[in-house]
């Protein structure tokens, strides 16, 4: 506060208030201790005309500090309006949640995508559909997110009547003009516009704030454009395991905008279990919901791909192939994503069932895992229903069971640890087959990423790569360096498990700040083999909760197979899901931190 003034200051008085109670409602909503979710000081700056004389309120980054101005001609302090403090508290969020990278963007589309979330936000704690309320000294408001036309609101009548505009209520009706930052506060309404709708065709108060409030980090970059935000908004509501009912909500309440769904790509290959593609296959591909309009049939190419444009959702793809065991997956195709499904067919059983065993073991320590429980379905991601296979490991932490030949998913729990999906299991005919698993200690807040593998090659050993925020340099976790500090002594990242012979494990455990990147790859150290042959899979965890998984890939993308290293994905703290290699995955030259 400036000096001399005291608590008789109306503008500072309404802004302690306002934001205690704005900290208050983070902290109940969503369990968020302070704007940067660890406990931050907020401090607020009243009666601001140093950075900025106009009548405002504002955020700036750099300072990590909220702006009142005093207030000009027929207006009161923004401070009176409890929905602008909690606006301006939400651009903070969205830098720490989302990223820097995408907040410091302050231009078009993520400009307007972050001013949008800011009057959502507002307007979630307030419980109505106006920024600014009173704040006019008429007692109007500044923005009507209910009516972004509405020709009352302060923000059409003083800012946008000399354009010729208003603010739009559709995506053909947005600004593209240069003023106000590309129209980041004009296109505003195309994000809380939606949200309204939303509240308007039956959603709760409640449910609008989770699912908004998850899907910040659900895909943003300083790319994003507004189907981004459709997008994002899905997978959280995916994420929360909506009901159908609000998830259909959210598509009409964009559709209504036109920010419509766009068409997706479903391509993979179908080939024989560990040899040859299958030209000339059928590939059916059915959506769950409606069965009846939209099923199709594909056939395979000359070398076994198929490939089929699709609307979002979850479909049933089945092949049936003479001499094949019949293959059935649910697939979820999502907006923007690189939809993949690769089929590998096997041949049935002759008489006896195959043999499924292994070892369960302790992702930290490496010890076996006893009483490890099992749940096998048939079919890929299948997690509910009646299941083929149940079992439990013993106190030398094995397991086995016999199965069919077949296609399956694996559930693997135990009290204390993760659960651990295998969603695209495949058993041969006539065969004993090794699979072990690894399960992650239920941890808070961390980080943990996991690798494994078979017999050959003998030796593949995890890397992660990173910047150190409070110091100099980059660190780099592996086994010849198994941690990694800040200036301050805090553990970054250390390596937890390290294997050398085969059949092996590896764990990293990290933690990151707002906005880091960290890079993780794997060496094929030492022995013979194939990368495709090694069944390598990498896991990454998130607070106890698997988060992504990556299968080892044959070769890269231009088909060569001789590089020693895969480039597995690139993580943005705060951002969901985690990125993949965009570079050719499997690589001759060691990656590196750009």
């Amino acid at each position: 506060k400036p000096a001399g003034s005291t608590w008789n200051d109306k503008q500072q008085i309404s802004t302690y208030l306002n934001m205690i109670n704005v900290m208050k409602w983070l902290k109940a909503s969503f369990d968020r201790d302070s704007l940067d979710g660890n406990g931050m000081e907020v401090d607020v700056i009243t009666h601001e005309r140093v950075y900025d004389d106009r009548d405002n309120a504002y955020w700036w980054g750099w300072t990590e500090k909220i702006y009142i101005c005093d207030p000009r001609t027929n207006l009161r302090s923004y401070a009176v309006a409890p929905e602008v403090l909690t606006h301006e508290a939400t651009h903070a969020i969205m830098m720490y949640r989302v990223g820097s990278d995408f907040s410091n963007n302050y231009n078009g589309a993520p400009g307007a995508i972050n001013e949008g979330y800011a009057d959502i936000f507002g307007c979630l704690h307030a419980h109505h559909w106006y920024n600014g309320l009173h704040v006019p000294e008429n007692n109007g408001y500044e923005r009507n997110i209910s009516d972004p036309a509405d020709s009352n609101a302060g923000q059409n009548v003083t800012t946008l009547s000399w354009l010729g505009i208003h603010a739009p209520t559709t995506l053909s009706e947005r600004y593209t003009g240069t003023q106000d930052n590309g129209g980041v506060h004009i296109n505003s309404s195309l994000i809380s516009y939606p949200a309204y709708k939303m509240r308007s065709f039956g959603m709760s108060w409640e449910d609008l704030a989770k699912v908004w409030y998850k899907s910040m980090r659900m895909g943003y970059s300083a790319s994003s454009n507004y189907h981004t935000v459709r997008r994002c908004v899905l997978r959280a509501a995916k994420k929360l395991q909506m009901s159908n009912e609000n998830v259909e909500i959210i598509k009409k309440a964009f559709d209504e905008v036109g920010i419509t769904s766009t068409t997706c790509m479903l391509q993979g290959k179908v080939s024989v279990y560990g040899g040859t593609a299958l030209p000339r296959i059928g590939v059916q591909i059915t959506p769950v919901i409606d069965r009846s309009t939209h099923g199709s049939s594909i056939m395979t190419d000359s070398e076994g791909n198929y490939l089929r444009m699709l609307s979002a959702g979850d479909y049933n793809i089945e092949v049936n192939q003479s001499g094949y065991v019949p293959f059935k997956a649910l697939k979820t195709v999502e907006e923007g994503e690189n939809n993949v499904l690769n089929i590998s067919l096997v041949a049935p059983s002759a008489s006896t069932p195959s043999q499924l065993n292994g070892l369960v073991r302790d992702a930290l320590t490496g010890n076996v895992i006893e009483g490890a429980s099992f749940k096998i379905r048939s079919g890929w991601n299948i997690h509910e229903g009646t299941t083929t296979a149940e079992c439990l490991s013993e106190s030398d932490g094995s397991y086995t069971t016999p199965l069919l030949a077949g296609y399956y998913t694996i559930e693997v729990s135990k009290e204390g640890y993760s659960t651990t999906i295998i969603n695209d299991f495949v058993i041969p005919a006539n065969s004993t087959f090794r699979r072990d698993i690894i399960l992650s200690p239920e941890d808070d807040g961390k980080y943990r990423v996991t690798l494994q593998w078979d017999a050959n090659p003998r030796d593949l050993d995890s890397h992660l790569i990173g910047p150190i925020t409070n110091g100099s340099g980059n660190f780099h976790v592996y086994f010849l360096n198994k941690s990694a500090s800040d200036s301050q002594g805090n553990v970054i990242a250390r390596l937890d498990h390290d294997d050398t012979q085969g059949y092996g494990f590896e764990t990293i455990t990290f933690e990151m700040k707002p906005g880091e990147k960290f890079k993780y790859y794997v060496h094929w150290y030492a022995g013979d083999g194939t990368w495709g042959g090694s069944n390598a899979v990498v896991n990454l965890y998130k607070s106890s909760q698997l988060i992504a998984t990556f299968p080892v890939p044959d070769v890269d993308l231009h088909g060569n197979s001789s590089g020693r290293y895969w480039h597995v994905f690139d993580l943005t703290s705060g951002m969901d899901p985690v990125q993949p290699a965009t570079s050719a995955s499997i690589v001759q030259t060691e990656p590196t931190i750009n």
